[in-house]
């Protein structure tokens, strides 16, 4: 028996979901609330300008390797393809796929704050700060979570997508709970840290989601569940009721060809 079983049996489950709470750093019944406690979101003017500075400074991270997103656009077998990054920071995915594929079209969907500051600064990456009306591929990597409405960005992600929507490092849970996340700046990005930022706590909202309204919302839309990976989850540490999965969906339409 291992040592984590033995202090289940030991421990009260009452002091045991009470240390549960406290390591999630405390549950909140309203997004508001969240962003009231955290008094940041994910668009905090220090996070985007920091990530800018150190995506400009380190190019291309060495950690971009070919994944689903660059399987999934191959295999449309479409040159000039387009693809929609929803909350893709400064375009991490970007450069596995235009690497094989230069003549794809590559838009990051970010705030307002990040697209301002990186609109001119990782050609031939694209930025703006709406969801285009039509695209072939929507994928998104660990942004969902961080969204007050993650619903509605999904049935706009599903209505846009000619061929396929893409959702990795995602926090699934039996039930919506949210909390306050905090962590270092330096945890932003990777590589060189450039000159004029300190290494200061950052906390913005966060929240579960349920997996099965994802599928749910992607079958009303016309998609269907084309592959589920497992993937392990570290930005909801200390609990066993939440879990990380890859979620690829394939239009009806594409399935039938």
């Amino acid at each position: 028996m291992s040592v984590r079983q033995t202090l289940r049996q030991l421990v009260p489950p009452a002091l045991t979901e009470l240390l549960r709470r406290r390591r999630r750093g405390g549950e909140f019944a309203t997004w508001e609330a969240a962003c009231r406690a955290s008094g940041e979101t994910y668009d905090a003017d220090l996070v985007n300008r920091f990530r800018v500075e150190r995506a400009a400074m380190n190019g291309a991270p060495s950690s971009a390797e070919p994944g689903v997103l660059l399987l999934t656009a191959l295999l449309l077998g479409k040159p000039d393809v387009r693809i929609v990054d929803f909350g893709g920071n400064t375009g991490d995915h970007a450069h596995a796929v235009l690497s094989r594929l230069p003549n794809a079209q590559y838009t990051v969907v970010e705030n307002a704050t990040l697209v301002t500051l990186a609109r001119e600064r990782f050609a031939p990456i694209r930025f703006a700060s709406d969801i285009p009306a039509e695209f072939d591929i929507f994928f998104s990597s660990c942004t969902l979570q961080y969204l007050e409405d993650p619903r509605a960005i999904l049935r706009r992600g599903f209505a846009g997508a000619a061929h396929a929507c893409i959702f990795v490092r995602n926090a699934f849970g039996g039930s919506e709970t949210i909390r306050v996340q905090s962590s270092y700046l330096y945890e932003n990005g990777s590589g060189a840290v450039p000159a004029g930022f300190a290494n200061g706590i950052v906390r913005y909202p966060h929240r579960t989601m349920i997996e099965r309204e994802i599928v749910d919302i992607a079958r009303d839309s016309g998609f269907e569940l084309g592959a589920r990976l497992y993937e392990p989850l570290t930005s909801w540490p200390g609990t066993d009721d939440v879990h990380g999965a890859q979620l690829v969906f394939l239009r009806r339409t594409a399935l039938a060809v």
